[in-house]
């Protein structure tokens, strides 16, 4: 199992815990974005730009978030589950 894999299993557990009672529970989604590569296929020499993304779909909106890595982040990073609340909270 990979990052990838691993964030999304945790992040599968946290929606199927916090939104149980949802009629239209939100779908998360882990995914990640490579930036900045001229080469068609990456590998270790050119995989340095990339980013850990969050997306939200729920009642017809979709909204992404980079999760990883913040750099304007000066104390630290917010709890997954208060990302994942947040961008809830902005599909209503």
């Amino acid at each position: 199992m990979d990052v990838i894999d691993s964030i999304q299993k945790i992040v599968d557990e946290v929606c199927k815990n916090e939104y149980i009672n949802d009629k239209c529970p939100p779908d998360f989604i882990i995914s990640l974005l490579y930036e900045g590569t001229n080469v068609q296929e990456l590998d270790e020499r050119t995989d340095k730009d990339h980013k850990i993304i969050l997306t939200v779909r729920h009642l017809g909106s979709c909204f992404s978030k980079v999760i990883f890595p913040q750099v304007n982040r000066v104390f630290g990073y917010d709890s997954l589950k208060e990302e994942m609340k947040y961008m809830y909270n902005r599909t209503m």
